[in-house]
């Protein structure tokens, strides 16, 4: 058997920094200073991407609890009312049946 295994890079790895120090002609202090502030920039891309994240789950959150506190209000009301109608349902049943007075 044989094994294949081939690494795939996204993002600041996957920029070939020895060819923009050829293009650009950077010094290798220069090109490990592009590296950095390539990094750091994907880094405030991906705090700005999670905090536009957490804010579309919090609303979803916050929606879907709501939605659920309303359901369970309905739900109790229903329960409720039901409630009623058997007491006063079985009350008049019994009295037609003479059962109570």
């Amino acid at each position: 058997k044989q094994w294949y295994q081939r690494r795939v890079r996204g993002g600041v790895e996957a920029k070939a920094y020895n060819e923009i120090s050829k293009a650009e002609k950077l010094k290798p202090m220069e090109l490990e200073l592009k590296k950095l502030e390539d990094l750091s920039e994907a880094i405030v891309n991906d705090f700005q991407y999670m905090k536009s994240r957490e804010k579309l789950m919090r609303d979803t959150n916050e929606s879907t609890n709501s939605r659920v506190l309303w359901f369970s209000v309905f739900s109790m009301a229903v329960l409720l009312g039901l409630a009623l109608w058997q007491v006063f349902y079985l009350k008049r049943f019994f009295k037609a049946k003479k059962l109570i007075e």
